[in-house]
């Protein structure tokens, strides 16, 4: 399978959400298998945008104080 570039914006996107709350719980939030996540996250498969919609609602619901403060 041909790598296409990886989405630094899906990729980022991913990282916080999985900070935040775990990848099993993103797979289970975007109904999606971890496998799949892990082919956006490499550029091995393009994230549909219905997914990253959904995403960015993860996103969106995030306490901005769960970041690791300085």
């Amino acid at each position: 399978m041909e790598r296409l570039p990886a989405s630094p914006l899906i990729t980022r996107a991913l990282d916080i959400a999985e900070k935040a709350i775990g990848t099993a719980e993103v797979s289970r939030r975007l109904g999606s298998p971890a496998g799949s996540i892990r082919a956006w996250r490499s550029g091995h498969a393009t994230m549909p945008q219905d997914k990253f919609h959904q995403l960015v609602d993860i996103l969106t619901e995030l306490d901005p104080d769960w970041a690791d403060k300085p």
